[in-house]
């Protein structure tokens, strides 16, 4: 700040102007008296041309002028006469133009003390007013957030409704919003076990009853043995019912709750033909086509168990509303990276507006007769949502009906070696 003010001062100068004057008489002790150092103000600006030799007798020694005549223009500090000078020498448009600015740096020195300490002492009156408006501000930030805390500290675990985000400060907001997006999500969850735990209920609950009443028919039964055979059939068939259901709520269950780990690979057709051996016998009865359009085999980096479930689940419900003498195939295609598996069938199809909901746990097409638990699709999209399987079903082609697709992305697939 002080050498800018140097610079000013040079700047405001007319070389022109006799103040800068270089026919001093050095013989005159008025003169040098006048103007030695001894006798200067401290907080004087000394401002000489160059070539005067005036400069001697400010700077107090013989020399000061030749050794300021070495310098070029710019700022400098400069000792002379036991006194410590800041030097500025700044140059008009002809070169042995120049002027000598100078003041002693103790006096500098003594400004800026000064300077500092009346900046510090505004500053330090401040602190303690700064201490006291933090604490208030922090106080009344966080007391909305202490309010909410007890809020939640006194709830029941049941209670999810959102938490009130007016008055919360702007940094916390985002918090407390997530926090009630986390609510809705879990609340949504707990209605979807509930219609999950009714639905079931009510689905075991008929097949026991059924086998309550017949086994009630049996034991007050006559002697007829073929009406005991009936009996026990129907006993047996509803026995087995059930046994699939707790089966599928098994799957469901383990579906929904298993980690994804994915598994060092399972080979997609040898898995099919066992799958196909397995449900050869209800296909027979239907005289059911069951066929593979796909020569390629792919290696899936899904858990086998899971992997198993999926294809057998979409099998079973194939062969089940597939009319006799129809056809079902698995088609396997390959685009951007992205692996296609499509089972389609020639049964009656599904509407539009059903094709969502079809994935819903215990849903059954409106008009079917087949009997089944309507957990076998909603397994698959379970499963599917757990590999990050993109599932999706259409109907196919005349003859009429469904094809199920499942687009597995790039690192849960690749082609088989021996493909």
């Amino acid at each position: 700040m002080q050498d800018v003010q140097l610079r000013h001062i040079a700047r405001l100068l007319d070389p022109h102007k006799p103040v800068l004057k270089q026919d001093l008489d050095t013989e005159s002790d008025e003169n040098m008296v006048a103007e030695s150092t001894a006798t200067i103000p401290v907080s004087d600006i000394v401002v000489q041309n160059i070539n005067s030799p005036r400069l001697n007798l400010i700077f107090g020694s013989p020399i000061a002028q030749h050794q300021l005549q070495k310098y070029a223009p710019g700022f400098y500090d400069f000792n002379s006469g036991g006194t410590s000078w800041r030097v500025y020498i700044h140059a008009f448009h002809h070169p042995d133009s120049r002027v000598v600015i100078a003041q002693q740096t103790a006096y500098r020195n003594h400004i800026a003390t000064e300077s500092a300490r009346n900046s510090m002492w505004p500053l330090l009156a401040l602190i303690p007013m700064v201490w006291l408006f933090t604490g208030w501000l922090t106080h009344s930030l966080f007391r909305r957030l202490q309010q909410l805390s007890n809020e939640v500290d006194q709830r029941r675990e049941n209670v999810l409704s959102p938490l009130p985000t007016r008055s919360l400060p702007s940094e916390v907001r985002p918090l407390v919003e997530a926090i009630n997006r986390q609510f809705i999500q879990i609340q949504a969850a707990q209605e979807h076990d509930k219609r999950f735990i009714a639905n079931a209920a009510h689905e075991l609950r008929t097949p026991i009853t059924a086998l309550t009443l017949q086994l009630a028919q049996l034991e007050h039964s006559t002697d007829d043995e073929a009406g005991r055979r009936a009996l026990l059939a129907k006993a047996r068939s509803g026995l087995q019912r059930t046994q699939q259901l707790l089966t599928q709520l098994l799957d469901m269950a383990r579906a929904q709750n298993q980690h994804t780990e994915p598994g060092s690979g399972t080979a997609m057709l040898p898995l099919l033909r066992g799958l196909y051996t397995d449900l050869l016998p209800l296909a027979e009865q239907k005289q059911l086509d069951m066929g593979v359009l796909s020569t390629s085999d792919y290696t899936l980096a899904i858990d086998p168990a899971d992997l198993r479930s999926i294809f057998k689940n979409l099998l079973e419900n194939a062969i089940r509303y597939t009319p006799k003498n129809g056809r079902i195939d698995v088609a396997c295609t390959t685009a951007e990276n992205t692996l296609y598996i499509r089972v389609s069938d020639t049964g009656c199809g599904v509407a539009e507006a059903e094709r969502e909901r079809i994935f819903e746990p215990f849903y059954r097409v409106a008009g079917q007769s087949e009997n089944g638990s309507g957990l076998g699709l909603a397994i698959v999209s379970t499963l599917c949502q757990k590999w990050h399987i993109d599932i999706s079903v259409d109907n196919t082609e005349p003859p009429c009906g469904l094809s199920v697709c499942l687009a597995l992305p790039a690192g849960l697939w690749q082609p088989s070696k021996a493909a």
